[in-house]
């Protein structure tokens, strides 16, 4: 998983600190041939600061660099982890709200449509308007009765949807991250 564009700026961050190091050491030059030259100072610099940095400084600052950019790796990777589990969460949640909403109105629509069937079928040459009058209280009763057995149904429906959405985002969110890495 190596990216391209994190090795470039190491690259330049380690030529600018080498450029810096020959300024520093033209400056202690400097500042000895003044001090040569003119009186007595306290300030003169050590021969060993005049001296460029050992190796193990630079290997030291190296293995820092790294191990920080790990970390930085590792907190970039929570919060894309992060963001991608709320995102599956809100379409999740959005999706189940809708099914809910659906089987919501599928049960009315069913009570309705149970109450007017079961009224109508009760028709006949023998029955009257006021026979299907006094015997729609029982329709409503029972078709409420079917529309209630129903309505159990509805948040198991909306939770089943909530699931079956998070899991589908976590397979294509999966699939994106094992071509990414693929193509790194």
């Amino acid at each position: 998983m190596s990216d391209p564009t994190v090795a470039m700026p190491i690259d330049e961050i380690s030529r600018l600190r080498a450029r810096v190091q020959e300024l520093e050491a033209q400056l202690r030059q400097e500042r000895m041939r003044g001090t040569q030259t003119g009186s007595s100072r306290t300030d003169r610099v050590s021969s060993s600061d005049s001296q460029p940095r050992t190796t193990d400084r630079t290997t030291d600052d190296d293995s820092n660099r790294v191990s920080r950019r790990r970390v930085a790796d590792s907190l970039s990777d929570a919060r894309s982890s992060k963001r991608d589990v709320i995102d599956r969460m809100m379409r999740g949640g959005t999706l189940a709200s809708a099914e809910f909403v659906r089987a919501f109105a599928e049960t009315v629509s069913s009570f309705a449509d149970t109450v007017i069937s079961r009224n109508e079928n009760r028709r006949g040459d023998d029955r009257t308007a006021r026979d299907m009058v006094t015997r729609l209280p029982e329709d409503i009763a029972t078709s409420f009765a079917d529309a209630v057995d129903r309505f159990i149904d509805v948040p198991s429906r909306a939770a089943d949807r909530y699931a079956k959405t998070y899991r589908e985002s976590d397979r294509m969110d999966s699939g994106r991250h094992r071509d990414r890495d693929r193509r790194d």
